[in-house]
């Protein structure tokens, strides 16, 4: 199977660690540094420049460009944070117009089940303080939890690009057949 720049070895690697430790900070801090965008942005530029793959660089630069523009807008809307955008728009770099709509798939779909967790948690959570004595209050829970909180985006934006390297690069694919062990 031919390798494309998003699916080269090396390539994954630059592409996957910044995302987990945005994750990680994410969840753990509600924010996403900005020297991590930075750095995600130099690692893409070091990708382009060693890479024997060849990479067209307008189509990487538009996506980015889509992704930012249409983040900026859910964050003028209080949908998402800076950190986000900010985000999504360097990974934006790494996906090229090839797998942005892949991308967005995923994406919708992790935003889903993020969703689709922490709020029914949420809700149990603030059931069981209900019924607990008083003195147990929002502020001692993990901030995930906490009622009217808002959500780490960064966990879904990086399970989606995990989702995506895993799916192109057909080794999830191949090790779910069996054909590799």
């Amino acid at each position: 199977m031919a390798t494309s720049f998003l699916t080269n070895p090396f390539n994954i690697g630059l592409f996957a660690v910044p995302l987990l430790i945005a994750a990680v900070s994410d969840l753990c801090w509600y924010k996403i540094p900005n020297f991590l965008t930075c750095c995600y942005v130099a690692l893409f530029l070091l990708a382009i420049s060693i890479t024997p793959d060849p990479v067209n660089l307008p189509d990487h630069l538009m996506s980015a460009a889509i992704m930012g523009v249409a983040a900026v807008l859910f964050f003028a809307m209080g949908a998402m944070g800076g950190g986000d955008v900010k985000l999504l728009a360097g990974l934006g770099l790494w996906i090229g117009m090839t797998y942005l709509p892949n991308y967005l798939v995923l994406l919708s779909l992790s935003s889903l089940m993020l969703v689709s967790i922490v709020l029914p948690a949420r809700w149990i959570t603030c059931r069981i303080l209900q019924l607990t004595p008083q003195g147990y209050a929002q502020q001692q829970l993990p901030r995930i939890l906490r009622a009217k909180e808002g959500l780490p985006f960064g966990i879904a934006i990086t399970a989606a690009g995990l989702c995506l390297v895993g799916i192109e690069s057909g080794s999830w694919i191949g090790y779910m057949r069996g054909n590799i062990e």
